[in-house]
């Protein structure tokens, strides 16, 4: 019994982390695609606004990792 509630935790971790990472892909995907238009509707370079996307993406993943590893400890 004890085995079963062991690999139960361990696929639900491991699905909500596949998911997460799924999900800040295709967030990145939109806000890449978007690009073009928020440059010019903001009024910046297209240089400037990568530079900011990639900042977002970034934080979005330091976010993320105290998630990860609180997961850690479950298994």
């Amino acid at each position: 019994m004890q085995e079963s509630q062991s690999g139960l935790k361990l696929w639900l971790s491991m699905t909500a982390v596949g998911l997460f990472t799924f999900m800040s892909t295709l967030d990145g995907s939109i806000v890449n695609i978007a690009l073009p238009v928020m440059s010019k509707e903001m009024n910046i370079p297209m240089n400037q606004a990568t530079w900011t996307v990639s900042i977002y993406l970034l934080e979005l993943e330091r976010l993320s990792l105290p998630l990860v590893l609180s997961w850690r400890e479950l298994i």
